[in-house]
C-alpha cells in the first residue's frame, strides 16, 4: 500500500528496523525509479516542506483521482455508484475529476457503497499527494543539476 510510503519518505533520518527495512526501501523504488527515490532520500526531502501554491497538488484532484480508481477496481460503473451512493452520475463525475470538492456526507456516501473506508480513500489521497509532491522536487531539482 502506498501509505508505507509516506512514512519512508517523511521520515528519511529513520533506521530500517524502524521504517520496516531495506524491502520497503525497495518498494518504493519502484514508485520512483531507483535513482530518484535515492536522491530524494539524500536531500532530506520532506512532506512538510514549502512549496509553492501553485505547485501543491489539491485535495480534490488526489481524492477524485482516488474515488475514480476504486470505483474502476471495484467493478462499479459511474452510474451503478452513483445510483449506490444517492448522487448524480454527473455530480460524481465532476468529484472524480476533482472538479468539485466533496463534502465529507459524500465522501462517507461514495465509500461506503465501493465497501471502502473513508480514512482509506483518505490516505489513499494522501499517499499520491506525496508521491506526486515528491516527483515535481524531484524534477524541480533534476532541472537546476542540468
Amino acid at each position: 500500500m502506498m501509505v508505507e510510503n509516506i512514512l519512508l519518505l517523511d521520515s528519511p533520518s529513520r533506521s530500517p528496523e524502524t521504517s520496516r527495512g531495506s524491502a520497503q526501501r525497495a518498494h518504493s523504488a519502484d514508485k520512483l525509479d531507483d535513482f530518484s527515490a535515492e536522491h530524494v532520500l539524500e536531500q532530506n526531502w520532506d512532506a512538510s516542506m514549502p512549496m509553492a501554491p501553485s505547485d501543491e497538488p489539491l485535495l480534490r484532484e488526489a481524492l477524485g483521482a482516488t474515488l475514480r480508481d476504486t470505483r474502476r477496481q471495484t467493478g462499479f460503473t459511474l452510474r451503478e455508484l452513483a445510483k449506490l451512493a444517492n448522487v448524480s452520475p454527473g455530480y460524481l463525475s465532476e468529484l472524480e475529476r476533482g472538479r468539485k470538492e466533496v463534502s465529507s456526507e459524500l465522501l462517507a456516501s461514495v465509500c461506503h457503497a465501493m465497501g471502502i473506508s473513508v480514512a482509506s480513500a483518505i490516505l489513499e489521497a494522501a499517499s499520491m499527494m506525496t508521491l506526486d509532491a515528491a516527483a515535481a522536487e524531484l524534477a524541480s531539482s533534476m532541472a537546476r543539476v542540468n
